[in-house]
């Protein structure tokens, strides 16, 4: 990969100020959640953040800036709603990557645009050292935080994501913390709002036996998420072996796909299925009305 970049630029010299991040993401190994790690980790990389910095003349530091490396399972709209959260702290974020405009394209001047509109900046991703402080959200974007600390020395904070009221308790105290803000009362409404919405929804989940079939970053979501709600995890299937799933609160993770997962959910009478669209076919196998998506999300 890097071979291919060097020739790129040996061969069109009219693409210098252009950065180019070379990912090696072959299709036979890992899954969309490590390519996506792979990606983040090679753009946090010093290579290539110095090469970022050449290609801005000026830094102007930042007041108030925040880091915020997020991970494959957060779609537009949870950005949007983490923007509004931080700037109720008084805190600036940069989302890396920032795709909360990408379903916008009706919105822009243009009839069409052959790429996602919006984004990172090359001036914002050059000004990430002169951050208070960075948030990471998912276990999978360890060693791209790693990076970027030692790049940057600046402190950082880990969540491995942000359902359910734990997992949001612990985002309030770190942007607390941060900014030396008070939780605004806004929020602390919204919280009591969530304990009420939770605490319903036990009479329809609670002990109920689910099967969830997910990446290692979403399943530890779902999985903290239904505990939360008083249900129990009677099957739990990923695609790879990564530390995060040593730290999941379940008896066994099975590496597979979504057979594994049906046929440990037969063997344990699952009532619920969790996965992706071709979980539904494994739900009407065993007998149930309904699957629900792991695309669903839940920001706050």
């Amino acid at each position: 990969m890097q071979r291919n970049v060097r020739e790129f630029r040996e061969n069109h010299p009219e693409f210098a100020d252009i950065a180019v991040v070379g990912v090696n993401t072959p299709d036979f190994s890992g899954s969309v959640e490590t390519g996506y790690a792979a990606t983040l980790t090679e753009k946090s990389s010093v290579q290539s953040c110095q090469r970022l910095k050449r290609l801005v003349l000026s830094l102007v530091a930042v007041r108030k800036q925040v880091n915020v490396l997020v991970n494959y399972a957060l779609t537009p709209g949870d950005l949007e709603a983490l923007r509004d959260l931080f700037e109720q702290f008084q805190l600036r974020p940069v989302f890396v990557p920032d795709i909360s405009d990408s379903l916008d394209g009706c919105l822009t001047a243009d009839d069409f645009s052959p790429v996602t509109i919006g984004g990172t900046s090359l001036s914002e991703m050059a000004t990430l050292g002169d951050a208070l402080a960075t948030v990471v959200i998912g276990a999978s974007l360890t060693k791209a935080a790693e990076l970027l600390h030692e790049k940057t020395g600046v402190p950082s904070y880990a969540l491995d994501h942000l359902y359910g009221l734990k997992a949001n308790d612990a985002l309030m105290t770190i942007l607390a913390e941060i900014s030396g803000n008070d939780v605004p009362e806004r929020i602390e409404r919204q919280r009591s709002q969530l304990q009420d919405a939770m605490l319903d929804t036990h009479f329809m989940l609670g002990q109920l036996r689910i099967a969830i079939a997910a990446d290692a970053d979403l399943l530890g979501v779902l999985v903290d998420l239904v505990l939360e709600l008083g249900a129990e995890v009677v099957a739990a299937v990923t695609s790879c072996n990564v530390p995060l799933l040593a730290r999941i609160p379940v008896v066994s993770i099975k590496i597979g796909d979504l057979e594994d997962m049906e046929l440990i959910g037969k063997a344990n009478k699952v009532q619920l299925v969790i996965g992706n669209s071709h979980a539904v076919d494994t739900a009407e196998r065993l007998s149930m009305n309904r699957a629900y998506t792991s695309n669903a999300k839940l920001s706050q």
